[in-house]
C-alpha cells in the first residue's frame, strides 16, 4: 500500500476582481505541462446562477520522480459570481470575466506507490528501514524540488492576477457595445 505524505495542505490563493477564466486554467496546465506533470481531470462543471456563473475544476496532476517515489499535486479552482465585462486593457475593447476566484492547492509526496513491497510482512519491514536510514537523503531532495514547484506555482498565480490589477483596466460603460 503507497504511503502518502502530506507536503502542502490547503494552500489557498484568492482574488477578486476582472480576469480571463480561459487564460487563467491555461497558464496551469502549460506550467504543470512544462515541469513534466501528467494530469486526471477530477471534477469539471459550470453552474449558471441568477447573481453569477459559478465554475468549480478539480485537477489531479502527478510525477514520477522515481520507481519509488511521485509527488502529487491537487488544485482546486473555484470561480464564483463570474459575469463578463466589457474593458479597455491597454487601449483596446476586449471583454473579460469579473468574479471572485478560489484556488486550494495540496501537495503530497507518495511512497512506493505501485505496491512492490506490500506482498509480505518481512517486505514491510524491509521496506521502513529503507526508507527511514536509507533514501531518507535521496527523497529529501525531491521534497526541495516539489517545495520548488509549488511556490513557483503559488508566484505564477500572483503574477498572472497582478496583470488584471495593475494595468490600467477599465471597465467600459453599459451603453457601449462591442458588437456594434
Amino acid at each position: 500500500m503507497a504511503e502518502f505524505t502530506i507536503f502542502v495542505d490547503n494552500l489557498r490563493f484568492s482574488y477578486e476582481g476582472p480576469f480571463q477564466a480561459n487564460e487563467l486554467l491555461r497558464t496551469i496546465g502549460n506550467y504543470l505541462y512544462d515541469k513534466g506533470y501528467d494530469k486526471k481531470p477530477v471534477k469539471e462543471f459550470e453552474h449558471r446562477m441568477p447573481h453569477g456563473t459559478y465554475i468549480e475544476w478539480q485537477l489531479s496532476n502527478w510525477k514520477k520522480v522515481s520507481d519509488y517515489l511521485r509527488n502529487e499535486i491537487n488544485l482546486r479552482v473555484i470561480i464564483s459570481e463570474m459575469k463578463k465585462v466589457d474593458a479597455v486593457i491597454n487601449g483596446e475593447k476586449c471583454i473579460v470575466e469579473n468574479g471572485k476566484v478560489l484556488i486550494i492547492i495540496n501537495g503530497y509526496i507518495e511512497t512506493d506507490y505501485a505496491s512492490r513491497w506490500d506482498e509480505r510482512p518481512f517486505f514491510q519491514l524491509i521496506r521502513v528501514l529503507y526508507d527511514k536510514y536509507f533514501y531518507k537523503e535521496y527523497q529529501k531532495r525531491y521534497e526541495y524540488l516539489f517545495a520548488d514547484h509549488i511556490n513557483q506555482l503559488y508566484a505564477l498565480l500572483q503574477r498572472f492576477f497582478n496583470v488584471y490589477s495593475s494595468h490600467g483596466l477599465k471597465t467600459l460603460p453599459t451603453s457601449v457595445s462591442l458588437h456594434d
